[in-house]
């Protein structure tokens, strides 16, 4: 299923629980080059295309996917920059569990996150994936565990899961 196709599901849904406006309006080329311009990630195309049609929810509202609340592309850096400076300040725990999927790390600066749970638990798209992972697989980030899940191969995927329990 296309990006598009699920976004309209998911707006289907929402219509009949009066959730559509937890949802941010997407952003064009432009706003998310300008947002993106001194990082250097090669984000997954189905992540771009879905931003373009919403950017995350409002706020920090309660999860729409399965708990997960869509983080805005604002939220996804300022994430990613808090993760990365305490993994940088040593206050990270470093021995996680392995996982041939992933890269043997407690946080690693190639995980970008889209979703929280607003306890400090993650999904994140993986742009460094172990040797038996795929690029773009989506993950779990469990700040209390060294387990990390594979939780599907791609953005699409994950956001297609999440219409079960919508």
């Amino acid at each position: 299923m296309k990006i598009t196709q699920i976004w309209d599901r998911i707006i289907s849904k929402f219509k009949e629980q009066n959730l559509v406006s937890d949802l941010n309006p997407g952003l064009n080329k432009a706003q998310i080059d300008h947002l993106l311009k001194e990082y250097n990630w090669k984000l997954p195309n189905d992540f771009l295309q879905s931003i373009q049609i919403h950017d995350g929810q409002v706020g920090y509202k309660e999860g729409i996917l399965n708990g997960w609340q869509l983080l805005p592309l604002t939220f996804v850096i300022s994430e990613w920059e808090l993760m990365n400076k305490l993994l940088q300040n040593g206050k990270l725990n470093t021995n996680p569990s392995p996982n041939d999927k992933l890269v043997f790390e407690w946080w690693s600066k190639h995980w970008i996150p889209i979703a929280s749970n607003g306890a400090g638990d993650l999904i994140c798209i993986d742009l460094l994936p172990g040797e038996k992972g795929v690029l773009g697989q989506i993950i779990q980030f469990n700040h209390a565990t060294p387990t990390r899940d594979v939780l599907a191969d791609s953005f699409t995927i994950w956001l297609e899961s999440g219409l079960k329990n919508i």
